[in-house]
């Protein structure tokens, strides 16, 4: 109120008086030290005695409330909220994270899903000026993430590798969205699904090594290649995370299963 009323707050005798102390039986008491004179007195004066008369004061303590939480306290989950309402794109996309897959793999993982890699065509959308957009491994279509983990020639070959590998079908045509949801949809135990998760993480990790060895390093690495690497790199990744029981090399060739 001192901000707001200053010529009334320097005619208060009282400075440390509460509201409540001062309006009593819908009218404000008085103490100050001369009368009000008119003017700017005057226009403050009307001003609280409006302010006043459609308030509803409590026994409640005073308190700052943050007028966008339902919480009606400050909080700084509240701010965090509000800001990420407000920025970030609104999306039904739950982040999935594989405790058997390293750090990279998820986030790698977590990228692709929501097209944040610096595939050709993001980096056009961005207006960075590149010579073409087409996919560097097949020169064929537009290199998108959905064309380069999916609709590519390099990745339906690299699945239907991996598909014979784990006797299982992983459905990929139309990016990772589908190839996740292929996985969720298996009628496997959460055990078994959460090992082919983790090998299909380590398959776009894999193959987005390769496009860049192909791109930056000028790479002539065939794209056989690529499942012989998922198939190593997923070995270590989960072997290395999964303690309940040990598997040899050759258990995982056969069978990757034997984990759970």
């Amino acid at each position: 109120m001192a901000s707001r009323f200053p010529r009334l707050y320097n005619l208060e005798q009282n400075k440390k008086v509460l509201i409540c102390d001062k309006w009593r039986n819908n009218s404000l008491v008085y103490e100050w030290r001369r009368q009000i004179r008119g003017g700017a007195e005057e226009v403050e004066l009307s001003s609280i005695l409006s302010l006043l008369n459609t308030s509803v004061l409590s026994d409640v303590p005073d308190r700052w409330v943050f007028s966008t939480s339902n919480l009606k306290e400050f909080s700084v989950k509240g701010v965090r909220t509000l800001i990420d309402n407000k920025s970030l794109p609104i999306t039904t996309l739950v982040t999935r994270w594989n405790r058997s897959v390293p750090r990279k793999g998820n986030i790698h993982m977590w990228r692709v899903s929501l097209d944040r890699l610096v595939t050709r065509n993001n980096l056009a959308y961005k207006g960075i000026d590149i010579p073409f957009i087409r996919c560097p491994l097949c020169d064929s279509y537009v290199e998108t993430c959905d064309h380069v983990f999916g609709s590519c020639e390099v990745a339906s070959y690299v699945w239907a590798g991996v598909s014979n590998w784990l006797q299982i079908v992983l459905l990929a045509s139309h990016g990772p969205t589908e190839l996740l949801q292929s996985v969720d949809m298996m009628q496997i135990s959460m055990e078994k699904k959460r090992i082919v998760e983790a090998i299909v993480f380590c398959g776009c990790w894999s193959i987005w090594k390769f496009r860049n060895d192909k791109v930056f390093n000028k790479g002539k690495q065939r794209k056989e290649y690529i499942i012989n690497s998922i198939i190593a790199y997923s070995y270590l990744w989960v072997s290395n995370r999964i303690k309940k029981k040990h598997m040899s090399w050759v258990e995982w060739l056969s069978n990757p299963f034997s984990f759970v």
